[in-house]
């Protein structure tokens, strides 16, 4: 039982881990898409 405990812990813990590094992601991303020029070929590029 106690290893089936320390199983869902370490799965909860990877999920949380996938949603921050997610995040962090997401946020470089939207930077990275603010950053660009304002060009119409750096908007078709960044979509």
């Amino acid at each position: 039982m106690k290893a089936e405990e320390e199983n869902q812990e370490m799965k909860v813990e990877k999920n949380r881990d996938l949603k921050v590094r997610t995040k962090v992601f997401a946020l470089r991303v939207i930077h990275l898409y603010s950053a660009l020029l304002k060009t119409t070929e750096a908007q078709v590029l960044g979509k």
